[in-house]
């Protein structure tokens, strides 16, 4: 496999090499490699650890019977398109998340977590 770098990620090996921390740029690769899929693998123990939180308050909702009715939603995403917040739409349900600004960030962080 062949790999353009940018001029500054080759300037950092090169700066690694010539510090003494490694001897070849294989080797400086190979170690920000095991260090990107340990950054993966702990973001995704992180990401799994959030999403049973978030079922775990589910499944309490609906003990308590904090539910919407399935048909009720089909209806709703059937309704026109208008402005309104994730919050309206769903309802603030309690233990779920505190503010909009927590579904916003909830959901920007499903997004970055896809997207990367």
């Amino acid at each position: 496999m062949n790999i353009i770098l940018k001029p500054e990620q080759e300037q950092f090996i090169q700066a690694e090499i010539k510090n003494g921390r490694y001897e070849t740029a294989e080797q400086v690769i190979s170690e920000a490699l095991k260090l990107l899929e340990e950054y993966n693998r702990q973001r995704d123990e992180i990401h799994l650890e959030e999403l049973r939180q978030k079922i775990a308050v589910g499944t309490e909702q609906i003990k308590k019977g904090q539910v919407t009715d399935g048909e009720e939603v089909f209806t709703r995403l059937q309704e026109p398109k208008q402005t309104r917040s994730l919050v309206s739409f769903i309802g603030a349900a309690k233990g779920g998340f505190a503010t909009p600004a927590d579904v916003d960030d909830f959901i920007n962080r499903e997004r970055d977590a896809w997207q990367s």
